[in-house]
C-alpha cells in the first residue's frame, strides 16, 4: 500500500490541478454528499476563463483576520474601495501544496471568508484579490496563524490501496483513551485522507464514549446525543459557534432522561433519540429502553416507544435481579420507504436481536434472533447456519424496506463480521446478500456505513480494557470494495488505548469547504491563477 493522498495532491507546487473546470466555489457551499464515488483527478488542461475588466479605482483597503471558535477555524476580512466579488487563497508557509481557497461571489465592499479545516498550529500567507471587477496589481497579504492541537489526541496512519483509490476524504470518529474506567474525556475528531488531525471536541465530562455524531449541512454543525447521560441530550454543534445549542429542549422530561448510544436528526428536521426506561415485573425492576420521535421546535412527540410493552406482550424477556439489563438498546434507525411507510429498527445487543417496529402505533412487525425459528439463506438460496445472525451487533444501516447492514461482534461465535441481510419477517426467512470480515474479533463497540458507491465503513473499534480481542489489537477503519472483499482505504490508531465507536466518511467538498481535498476548489486555484500572479 501507498499514499494515494500525496499522488492525488500532485501537479504544480501551489496544490493545483487542471482539471476540467467547475462551477464557482461560493464560501458557504458545500458540494458532494457522503456516498460520492472516489475523486478523479485527470491532468485536462484548464479551459481558459474570461475574466472580468479591470477597474482603476477598486482596491484592497483592508484585510485582517480573526480566530474563529476552534484553533483551526479562521476568518479572513475584506475591505475594497468599490463593490466587487473577491477570492483569497491562503498557502502554507514552507508547503505549498497546503492551499485552501474561498470565494465571496457577492459584489460587496466588506467580504468575510471563514476558513475551516486548517492545519493546528501552522502560519498561512493568505492573498485577497478582487475577482469580478479585478485589478492590474498584485493581491494583498496577510499572515495567519492557527491555535495548538490537544496534545492527548493520538496521530493515526492512513494506508490507501493504489488501485481501488479512496472514497471521500475526511473521517470522523469517536475517540476515547483507552476507554478503561470511563473515566476518561470523550472527543469526537476529524482526520483528512493523509491521516492529519483537523479539528475536533471533546464532549461533556459526564458522557461514556457511546456516542452517535453526524454532520449537516443544511447549517454546517454537527449533530450528537447519547453517552448514557442527561448530558447527552441531542445537541446541535455548529462549527462557528462557541457554544452547543439543545435540539431537546422541548422534549418532555429531556433534562432527566438518560439518552444513550445513539440521537440524531432525521431528514424532515425531527429528532430521533434513544432512551433509557425502567422496567418492572412486580417489584422487579431492571434497564429498558425508550425511543422517541419529536419535533424540536414544538416538542411535539410523534413516536414513543417503551420496551415494557413487549415486556408485557411476551416478545421480550423479563430481567431480574441477576439481569438487570437484558437489553442494552444501542442503535435505532427510523427509515422511510420511497412511497410507502416509517418503518423502526432497534438494535439490542444483549439480547442478540433486532426489533423492527410499526412506529405509528408500536405494533412490533418481527424480532430477529437466534432460536425463534429463523433460516437463513445465502444469495444463491443455499441453507446457511444459524450462527450467521447477529450476535450483539452494534451498528446498522438501513439499505432499503427490512434491508440491513450490520456490524455483528459476534459475540458467541468470537468472530466478528459485517452483512447485508434481506428480512422477510412474515415467512422468518433471511438472506444474507453479502458478508465480509477479515478474522477480527471485537466482542463490544463497532460501526459500519453504505457509502453507496458498493464501498462498504467499518470502524473496527478496540476498547482495551473490555475487549476480546487477540493482544495487539487496534482501533481501524476500513474501508472494504464489496466486489472484492479487498480494503480499499485503512485508517489505524496508534496505540490498543485508543478506543472508538462510530465513524463516518464525507467527500473532500464537505465539511470544510475550499481545501485541496476538492476538485472543484483544485479547479478553481488552477483557474484563478493569473489573478494571484499579477
Amino acid at each position: 500500500m501507498i499514499w494515494l493522498t500525496l499522488m492525488a495532491c500532485s501537479g504544480s507546487d501551489d496544490g493545483e490541478t487542471t482539471d476540467t473546470p467547475t462551477d464557482v466555489v461560493d464560501e458557504t457551499a458545500h458540494t458532494g454528499t457522503e456516498t460520492d464515488t472516489p475523486p478523479e483527478h485527470t491532468g485536462e488542461t484548464t479551459t481558459p476563463i474570461e475574466f472580468c475588466e479591470i477597474d482603476a479605482g477598486l482596491s484592497v483597503t483592508g484585510l485582517t483576520t480573526s480566530d474563529g471558535p476552534h484553533s483551526t477555524l479562521r476568518a479572513v476580512h475584506v475591505e475594497l474601495s468599490k463593490p466587487a466579488t473577491v477570492a483569497v487563497r491562503c498557502k502554507l508557509d514552507g508547503d505549498p501544496t497546503e492551499v485552501h481557497l474561498l470565494e465571496s461571489t457577492t459584489e460587496a465592499t466588506s467580504h468575510d471568508l471563514r476558513f475551516s479545516g486548517l492545519l493546528p498550529n501552522a502560519t498561512y500567507t493568505c492573498e485577497a484579490t478582487p475577482t469580478c471587477p479585478t485589478i492590474a496589481g498584485a493581491p494583498s497579504s496577510i499572515s495567519v496563524t492557527t491555535g495548538p492541537r490537544p496534545n492527548l489526541l493520538p496521530d493515526v496512519t492512513v494506508t490507501v490501496d493504489p488501485t481501488l483509490g479512496m472514497t471521500g476524504s475526511w473521517t470522523m470518529m469517536n475517540w476515547r483513551d483507552g476507554a478503561c474506567p470511563q473515566d476518561g474525556n470523550p472527543w469526537l475528531v476529524v482526520y483528512d485522507e493523509e491521516g492529519t488531525l483537523r479539528w475536533w471536541k471533546q464532549f461533556p465530562v459526564e458522557l461514556t464514549g457511546d456516542i452517535e455524531g453526524l454532520w449537516h449541512a443544511e447549517d454546517d454543525a454537527i449533530v450528537w446525543g447519547g453517552g448514557y447521560s442527561a448530558e447527552g441530550r441531542c445537541r446541535v454543534s455548529p462549527l462557528w459557534e462557541e457554544t452547543d445549542a439543545y435540539a431537546c429542549e422541548n422534549l418532555p422530561n429531556a433534562l432527566s432522561i438518560f439518552f444513550h448510544h445513539d440521537a440524531k436528526r432525521l431528514a424532515d428536521g425531527r429528532m430521533l433519540t434513544l432512551e433509557a426506561r425502567a422496567n418492572n415485573r412486580g417489584p422487579v425492576v431492571w434497564s429498558g429502553f425508550g425511543v422517541r420521535v419529536h419535533d424540536p421546535a414544538s416538542g411535539r412527540v410523534d413516536v414513543d416507544i417503551n420496551s415494557q410493552r413487549y415486556a408485557d406482550e411476551g416478545s421480550l424477556p423479563d430481567g431480574s435481579a441477576a439481569d438487570p439489563e437484558p437489553y442494552h438498546a444501542n442503535a435505532v434507525e427510523l427509515y422511510q420507504v420511497p412511497g410507502g411507510p416509517e418503518r423502526l429498527y432497534v438494535s439490542l445487543c444483549f439480547d442478540r436481536s433486532i426489533m423492527a417496529i410499526d412506529p405509528t402505533n408500536g405494533d412490533l412487525r418481527w424480532r430477529l434472533v437466534q432460536g425463534e425459528g429463523w433460516t437463513v439463506w445465502d444469495a444463491q438460496g443455499n441453507r446457511l447456519s444459524e450462527d450467521m445472525l447477529p450476535q450483539c451487533q452494534h451498528g446498522m444501516d438501513i439499505l432499503g424496506d427490512d434491508r440491513i447492514l450490520v456490524y455483528d461482534n459476534g459475540q458467541f461465535r468470537e468472530s466478528s463480521q459485517i452483512t447485508d441481510l434481506s428480512i422477510d419477517g412474515v415467512n422468518k426467512r433471511v438472506t444474507v446478500n453479502w458478508q465480509w470480515t477479515d478474522g477480527w474479533y471485537e466482542d463490544t463497540l463497532g460501526d459500519v456505513d453504505d457509502l453507496g458507491n458498493g464501498r462498504v465503513l467499518v470502524d473496527q473499534a478496540h476498547p482495551k480494557c473490555w475487549s476480546r480481542a487477540p493482544a495487539g489489537a487496534k482501533t481501524k477503519v476500513l474501508e472494504i470494495d464489496q466486489a472484492t472483499g479487498q480494503v480499499a482505504s485503512m485508517l489505524e490508531m496508534p496505540t490498543d488505548r485508543d478506543a472508538s465507536y462510530r465513524a463516518q466518511r464525507y467527500d473532500g467538498c464537505e465539511l470544510f469547504p475550499g481545501t485541496r481535498f476538492c476538485d472543484a476548489t483544485r479547479t478553481r486555484l488552477a483557474q484563478l491563477r493569473p489573478l494571484f500572479e499579477r
